[in-house]
């Protein structure tokens, strides 16, 4: 752990960390029909048009369950991904418009500089592919979170992995791009002979992709790749190193907490997604541990206080975070340990080859604290607890 030692420029450049990431595979020409751009994730739903007017249809059934009129052929369309809220980009255009299903009520817009190429939808994330060669993150209450640049060429067309903030893009352009939509960071480049693509979309299990050429006619591109992919670059310049500091996992394996000289965040392995991600002081580090159900996340570090977040796990949809609560006050602890039901927290604070422990107790009619004697290596032990 680096917190271990005495940070020094000397030890963090020997330290170099780095991922292998399985590749992209080259094209393979096949023959495959492209599902309809306009479907929500869960697939239940689709739109189309009918002269001026958009109708939502249940997929499996034909029933219509809204009509919007006013709509221009040819706009891009992408519904939400339980088919409640709508996404159009008329043609020609750099407005983006979403619209609720429920009352027809337009719930928000998002501006671009030059008309859209592409849309595609997944939880609270949208991607948008612009004729000025940028994508553009959005989140649902139309704030911009990224403007994302790796395309020479216009044409760009964008993909969310099913499930996942991680988005694939192509262009004109020879590249194909892997990014994390939420992060904003780019996963893989490849350089890869193909043709501009009409349409992008991947296969339900999220390891293939494919990029329609002409009608029938698709790339098909192979990505055998974990659905959480945390890229570290190596060790920099103090501060805002991006060195990895820690990695604490739920007991159940589903959640991990990375943490960096930047900051602490939670990735949800089931799908991909970033939960949570919690900035650091520059140059300071975080620490974070889960408590034994998942429901809790405690964090603190050398410039933090210790807090709490709940983790909520809805039977649909994404997991959540809280606010934090602060349970602990006081700046310079790091997190080593806790017993399951997060009664007792294992802390400590370092000084330069020094380890002072202490055990934080929680009995919900206030905070005490247990300082220990100076110990190379201590951990909780449930068993050994006596009641004070």
């Amino acid at each position: 752990e680096a917190w271990d030692i005495a940070p020094s420029r000397e030890i963090r450049d020997e330290a170099v960390a780095y991922l292998v990431l399985p590749d992209i595979s080259m094209p393979v020409r096949v023959k495959q029909p492209a599902p309809d751009p306009s479907r929500s994730a869960d697939g239940k739903f689709h739109a189309a048009f009918r002269g001026d007017e958009l109708v939502v249809v249940e997929t499996a059934t034909g029933r219509e369950t809204a009509r919007l009129r006013g709509e221009k052929p040819g706009s891009l369309v992408k519904l939400d991904d339980h088919g409640s809220r709508i996404a159009i980009a008329a043609p020609e255009s750099g407005l983006l418009r979403v619209i609720s299903l429920s009352d027809q009520a337009e719930v928000v817009r998002f501006p671009h500089p030059l008309p859209l190429q592409s849309l595609d939808w997944s939880g609270d994330l949208l991607a948008t592919g612009c004729t000025n060669r940028f994508i553009y993150i959005w989140n649902d209450r139309g704030e911009l979170k990224h403007r994302l640049s790796g395309h020479e060429a216009a044409m760009i067309r964008v993909a969310f992995r099913p499930g996942g903030q991680e988005l694939v893009s192509t262009s004109a352009d020879p590249h194909v791009n892997l990014w994390h939509a939420a992060r904003g960071t780019s996963i893989l480049r490849r350089e890869v002979s193909h043709k501009a693509h009409r349409a992008l979309w991947w296969s339900d299990d999220g390891l293939k992709f494919y990029g329609a050429v002409e009608d029938g006619v698709v790339d098909e591109f192979s990505l055998p790749a974990s659905r959480c992919l945390e890229v570290l670059s190596p060790p920099q310049d103090e501060p805002h190193s991006n060195n990895l500091g820690s990695a604490s996992f739920s007991n159940d394996g589903r959640l991990a907490a990375v943490v960096d000289e930047v900051s602490a965040r939670v990735w949800d392995f089931q799908n991909g997604r970033l939960v949570l991600e919690q900035e650091s002081e520059p140059g300071q580090w975080l620490s974070a541990r889960f408590s034994g159900d998942s429901g809790l996340l405690w964090t603190c570090g050398f410039s933090h206080e210790l807090t709490e977040r709940a983790l909520e796990f809805p039977p649909a949809g994404p997991i959540t975070a809280g606010p934090p609560h602060v349970i602990h006050r006081g700046h310079g602890s790091l997190l080593r340990d806790g017993t399951p039901d997060g009664r007792l927290l294992l802390m400590s604070n370092n000084g330069i080859g020094q380890f002072l422990p202490s055990v934080m107790v929680g009995d919900g009619q206030g905070d005490g604290t247990i300082e220990l004697a100076e110990l190379p290596f201590c951990r909780l032990d449930i068993g050994d607890l006596k009641p004070l």
